[in-house]
């Protein structure tokens, strides 16, 4: 799944930065770089990470598991 997020992701960013300078090829470049540093698992889980963050449920919860990973009372507390 991840090296088809990251090809879309390429082609998406190849196409947006061409249409904005001719030496596109430096800041694709410069950006892959930076992706392979910085997000060393990939983008893909990268972004299920932030999405999780961003609606405040676990990586669990939106790949479907039912286990639950905190409690009950909305602490935020991990369960064992």
């Amino acid at each position: 799944m991840g090296s088809i997020v990251g090809a879309f992701a390429l082609l998406g960013l190849e196409r947006q930065v061409s249409a904005v300078t001719v030496h596109w090829q430096i800041v694709v470049g410069l950006l892959l770089i930076g992706v392979s540093l910085f997000l060393q698992e990939g983008l893909y889980p990268s972004l299920t990470r932030l999405a999780a963050a961003a609606y405040g449920r676990t990586r669990d919860a939106l790949s479907g598991s039912s286990t639950p990973t905190t409690d009950e009372f909305g602490t935020g507390r991990r369960l064992r």
